[in-house]
């Protein structure tokens, strides 16, 4: 979908396509792991997780910017700095 708009550099693409990567490789789509992972993706990924802790929606509240953060900084140390 986004490279169907024609207006999106190589290296955003990538950071689309690997933003759900982990470094411990529990991720999708490709279950990249060790230091792989594109850094921007792994800056869109804390962006997408951010917004997903603070936005509210019908399932989720939403959390304060405080409390996001402070979830979002744990999950980052864990999640995305390679082993």
């Amino acid at each position: 979908m986004a490279k169907a708009t024609g207006t999106l550099s190589d290296e955003a693409l990538l950071a689309i396509l690997q933003h759900h990567e982990r470094e411990d490789g529990s991720s999708y789509p490709l279950g990249m792991k060790n230091g792989k992972i594109y850094v921007l993706s792994s800056l869109l990924a804390a962006a997408d997780m951010y917004h997903s802790m603070a936005a509210e929606r019908r399932e989720n509240e939403g959390k304060s910017a405080f409390h996001a953060m402070r979830e979002l900084t744990v999950q980052c140390l864990e999640s995305f700095l390679p082993p």
